[in-house]
């Protein structure tokens, strides 16, 4: 593991000695690797890291609009900026913006009735139940996933989330494995259940339904909140805080693009952002 001592540290913050950054490239850069968890530190900044192959880190990870939790033991590929980490001799660290599913072949899937866009595995056949809309695999014949409206009430149980830019509930019933999404339209709310093949491994299951929430995006006949409309969305499990305000801790508490969270609480993992120089 990566270490540096702090006199190292305070040297790397006032940029008065060290190893001089190299330049980084301008704009968005692609790569692909295994994300993992990394303890919060004071000599380095990323919650994540990205790995290659043999092991070693390629980049350290941020996201102020993507939950990583959520990506954790996947192989994917991400798509984000660069920025200098703080010691120069550490790996460059990467401000997610995209990730996909490592692999894995998808399609573009239209909802017009519902106003709803998002990427599905190729694999899956499209088919109708009454009024719901089912989606299974073209090999078992196993719905997969169903998108209809819902009257009910909502699960007590339900964490908000964000879904492209609007508010979202998500339960996960642990015992099958199964994820439900309810999103408030104009009139009623819109329910995507998702129930994954138990013959595929839960690393698998949850890449392809991460896969479909970051791709999704709704018109605006959706719902009554106005969103961008885009080919990918974005999900977000954590808030963003503004720069200056406390980040980490047990809710994991992000930072904006532009800053990144300075540790002040080893223990807890609370920091302050901090305006990236």
């Amino acid at each position: 593991m990566r270490r540096a001592s702090s006199s190292l540290v305070l040297c790397a913050l006032l940029w008065g000695c060290g190893t001089k950054p190299q330049p980084l490239p301008v704009g968005l850069v692609t790569a692909t690797g295994t994300v993992v968890r990394q303890e919060l530190s004071l000599e380095r900044r990323g919650t994540h890291a990205l790995l290659q192959a043999d092991g070693t880190v390629l980049y350290d990870l941020e996201s102020s609009l993507l939950g990583l939790r959520d990506l954790e033991g996947l192989v994917v590929g991400v798509q984000g900026r660069l920025e200098h980490n703080i010691l120069p001799e550490d790996p460059p660290v990467m401000l997610v913006e995209h990730v996909a599913l490592a692999g894995q072949s998808t399609t573009k899937e239209t909802l017009q009735e519902y106003g709803l866009q998002f990427d599905r595995p190729a694999a899956w056949v499209r088919g109708m139940s009454g009024t719901t809309i089912v989606f299974f695999d073209a090999a078992t014949s196993i719905p997969l996933l169903t998108v209809a409206t819902w009257s009910g009430p909502v699960p007590d149980s339900a964490a908000a989330i964000r879904v492209a830019g609007r508010s979202a509930q998500l339960v996960i019933d642990d015992s099958t494995g199964q994820y439900r999404l309810f999103v408030p339209r104009a009139s009623g709310m819109l329910i995507l259940s998702y129930s994954p093949d138990a013959s595929i491994d839960s690393a698998q299951r949850r890449g392809q339904w991460i896969t479909l929430l970051q791709s999704l995006s709704f018109s605006g006949s959706a719902g009554t909140v106005s969103s961008r409309s885009s080919t990918t969305g974005t999900v977000s499990s954590a808030a963003s805080a503004p720069t200056g305000t406390a980040c980490g801790g047990p809710a994991g508490l992000l930072c904006p693009a532009g800053s990144y969270c300075m540790i002040s609480d080893s223990t807890l993992g609370i920091g302050t952002c901090t305006q990236v120089k």
